[in-house]
């Protein structure tokens, strides 16, 4: 059940949620195994704050609870808006666990336990914790959502979007504003850069070549949001849109549903050249009184059985675990070419990324 807003406790030093939350981090630790839920854990009722979205955690935590007798309710809010309570409350902290973007857990270590899942070896090594504070569970990429009925052959990645059989006919966010047009821009720059560091290709010149070349056959269609991204290729106002993998799961569950239905010319892609996980995980919020519990909500989450979860009971999400079930109309993280970058490679190059971006944008605006 929803949890009803908790005071926040003042902790004026540790308000903003990006700041560190103490000077002491905590001892890294090894999952001493998978042992069965005590009686005194079912008694206990953990409180989870998390930005995903309600509908993903309502399906989580009803599993969770029945798998291990262990009660969850929740506090939702923004990404913004949790970090800012976990910092807050730091000195008597009101929840249990976190579910969040992976960087907002790892760049605030100092709030959290450092605990490994038990089956933290089993996933790829991109994936795993080397510290604990944070145990990546799940991600989302960027995708290319278009209308076959409109689109000459297939679009396979990004190299086909600068022909000119799309110019004008394609939907994409403002990457200042919008964190999965954002997303895309990082993408393509990591796709096609060069260089021996993130930073390099993030800047290089083969890089903002193809920017260029992509912005130039948007011809200035910048739309406000992924969901009008979605119904603009639907209703055939776009051939092809740059979206993230939630809204194209939307299509192609429904186009699974309901073959003939409102998505049935839709198709999503996942870029042949490369693919950029935003991955989230799960944390220990430190102080908690309900650890042991707390312990089993992180192995579950990272657990076959959690993973499973992930991939096929829940509609926006991708599970990090290659040996885990996914719906049809998913792709498996085993099958996809994907783009490490890091939280603070990312944090540490977007603002002379968004000077460049910004500068080819009103190149083809003016």
């Amino acid at each position: 059940m929803k949890k009803p807003l908790l005071a926040v406790v003042a902790a004026v030093s540790c308000l903003f949620g990006m700041t560190a939350c103490g000077s002491t981090s905590s001892t890294s630790q090894t999952n001493p195994g998978t042992s069965s839920t005590s009686k005194e854990e079912e008694d206990v009722t953990l409180t989870l704050y998390s930005s995903t979205s309600e509908a993903n955690l309502k399906i989580m935590i009803s599993k969770f609870e029945a798998a291990t007798g262990i009660k969850i309710e929740y506090v939702y809010g923004s990404t913004s808006t949790i970090v800012k309570r976990v910092t807050a409350e730091k000195n008597s902290p009101q929840g249990d666990i976190v579910w969040l973007p992976s960087q907002y857990i790892e760049s605030n270590s100092d709030c959290y336990t450092s605990y490994k899942a038990a089956n933290e070896a089993d996933k790829p090594a991109a994936y795993q914790s080397a510290d604990g504070f944070c145990s990546v569970t799940n991600y989302s990429i960027p995708v290319l959502i278009w209308n076959s009925t409109l689109v000459t052959g297939n679009i396979t990645g990004y190299n086909d979007l600068t022909g000119t059989g799309l110019t004008g006919k394609m939907a994409f966010g403002d990457a200042t504003t919008s964190s999965s047009a954002y997303n895309h821009l990082e993408n393509m720059l990591l796709d096609f850069g060069t260089g021996t560091t993130v930073a390099e290709k993030l800047l290089s010149d083969s890089a903002w070549t193809y920017v260029d070349s992509f912005y130039k056959n948007l011809s200035n269609k910048i739309v406000s949001s992924s969901a009008t991204t979605l119904t603009g290729v639907v209703s055939g106002e776009y051939a092809c849109g740059l979206s993230w993998d939630t809204k194209g799961y939307e299509a192609l569950a429904d186009k699974v549903a309901n073959p003939t239905g409102t998505y049935k010319d839709v198709n999503v892609t996942f870029m042949s050249e490369g693919v950029v996980p935003k991955t989230s995980g799960v944390g220990i919020i430190k102080g908690t009184k309900h650890e042991a519990a707390a312990k089993k909500f992180i192995d579950y989450m990272s657990s076959v059985a959690g993973q499973n979860v992930l991939g096929k009971d829940i509609a926006g999400t991708n599970p990090i675990l290659g040996t885990a079930e996914v719906s049809s109309y998913k792709k498996s993280i085993k099958d996809l070419k994907t783009i490490a970058i890091t939280s603070d490679e990312s944090t540490n190059n977007k603002a002379a990324v968004l000077a460049k971006y910004k500068d080819i944008v009103q190149k083809y605006s003016a």
